[in-house]
């Protein structure tokens, strides 16, 4: 897996789809988080203003594209956004293998929110 830095545009209020390719094998199993936050050191379960999730707990948004290719789409929904007055967020999209219990950043960027 190889990491990434990305520049996501979203409008405000809107559904927003972002596609990934890690360049990397995932199995069926494999848990992927996707966190967006004011500054980087919000970006966790417990700060970041947008969580999505994949085989995580309470959390959906993340679709499977060719996940055995590492292909997958996060998924925000109008309310996601539709309050925040933040011109731009920080992101970034963490992998778990289900054979390792090791956290992977695999690409972080800024979410730029537009109207």
């Amino acid at each position: 897996m190889t990491l990434s830095d990305t520049v996501l545009e979203a409008i405000r209020g809107d559904d927003n789809f972002y596609d990934f390719d890690i360049t990397g094998d995932l199995d069926a199993g494999d848990k992927i988080w996707f966190r967006a936050a004011r500054k980087e050191s919000e970006l966790n379960d417990t700060n970041a203003l947008i969580k999505k999730g994949r085989n995580v707990a309470g959390q959906s948004g993340i679709a499977d594209l060719n996940i055995g290719q590492g292909q997958f789409q996060v998924q925000l929904e109008p309310a996601d956004t539709a309050t925040l007055t933040d011109k731009a967020l920080v992101f970034h999209v963490v992998v778990q293998k289900a054979d390792v219990n090791m956290d992977t950043t695999v690409a972080k960027g800024v979410i730029r929110l537009t109207e």
